[in-house]
């Protein structure tokens, strides 16, 4: 790949994202215009535009932004660990098991009770994804076997979910909405906490990930290289771990978003430059996922419908064209 081209397409796409970012500080419910919105960020008043934008928009759009890149980077770790193209992290039953304990505890504690939310999301997503993790070694790890007992896991912890709702809808239909991926419930402290730390996971993502593109190699080449297999492969799967409980508990589960972002980057870099295709991804995944929730405040402006619904939308034709494009 040229340099050229890859200096045009970091510049489409920060500049793209850098304009989706600005809309979405704009559009909504409450349209506030872009001259508007440049001034009241540097100049803050008690106007509710003001508080519109600093409350609302800035943490949604950054929640946005840091989850987008977040979940696209656990797709290229586990594209390079498992070698497989359909390889995604929301296979792994992290994503399920995350909302399993969420809705575990509305349906028991008969309410939302945020810090009890936060405790039983983070134990259910780590829980869900060790049993994933173990089960795959104790039968003897390999790329595939991990895909088909995370599938399993997943469908298993999808299947429970769904019960939840049915025995307690009252309770459970409080967190409808975020079962299909939602940005309603973006706020400064969950920036401040979740954020601040998926922040410095996608730093030490992009710190190690020629690490990573090691392991997409024979176990031996990878040995004759100098890489401690055995030790990268556990922390890049608690990396993923770590870093999709994070991601769930501030959105919800994105299904397959991790996968679309994956193929989609692939049209534009070659997944052997380990450096350029990470960056991509992350910008690509803040971009499709700032343009989703936008789509979502433009056409339902008073009413929040599920992400999931228009990351389909965005995905469909994305990833249609990736398969025309494959060899």
């Amino acid at each position: 790949m040229s340099t050229s081209r890859l200096f045009l397409s970091y510049f489409l796409l920060i500049v793209s994202l850098i304009v989706l970012v600005l809309l979405s500080l704009s559009e909504g419910s409450i349209h506030i215009p872009l001259n508007k919105v440049w001034f009241l960020l540097q100049h803050a008043d008690s106007s509710m535009e003001a508080t519109l934008l600093h409350l609302v928009r800035m943490p949604r759009t950054g929640c946005a932004v840091i989850v987008g890149a977040t979940l696209a980077l656990t797709g290229v770790m586990l594209f390079y660990i498992s070698h497989n193209d359909l390889g995604c992290p929301s296979l792994l039953g992290i994503h399920q098991g995350v909302f399993f304990g969420i809705l575990l505890c509305v349906v028991v504690s008969q309410g939302i009770i945020t810090q009890h939310l936060f405790m039983s999301g983070l134990l259910g997503g780590i829980g869900v994804g060790l049993i994933t993790f173990l089960m795959s070694f104790k039968i003897g790890f390999s790329p595939l076997k991990l895909i088909l007992i995370g599938q399993a896991i997943n469908l298993f912890f999808y299947s429970g979910c769904q019960l939840l709702l049915l025995l307690a809808p009252e309770q459970a239909s409080l967190l409808l909405i975020n079962l299909n991926g939602s940005l309603a419930n973006s706020h400064w402290e969950l920036l401040k906490t979740l954020g601040v730390l998926l922040i410095v996971m996608m730093f030490f993502t992009l710190f190690l990930i020629k690490k990573n593109y090691l392991l997409s190699f024979s176990t031996e080449i990878a040995k004759n290289l100098g890489v401690n297999v055995t030790f990268y492969l556990y922390l890049f799967l608690g990396m993923i771990l770590i870093m999709s409980t994070c991601a769930v508990m501030m959105v919800g589960p994105l299904l397959f978003f991790p996968l679309l972002v994956l193929q989609t980057s692939r049209l534009i870099v070659p997944s052997h430059l380990p450096y350029h295709f990470a960056m991509m991804n992350a910008l690509i995944g803040s971009l499709l996922l700032v343009a989703s929730d936008l789509c979502i405040r433009g056409l339902f402006p008073n009413w929040e419908a599920p992400l999931n619904i228009f990351i389909a939308l965005l995905g469909v034709p994305l990833l249609i064209l990736r398969a025309r494009n494959m060899r």
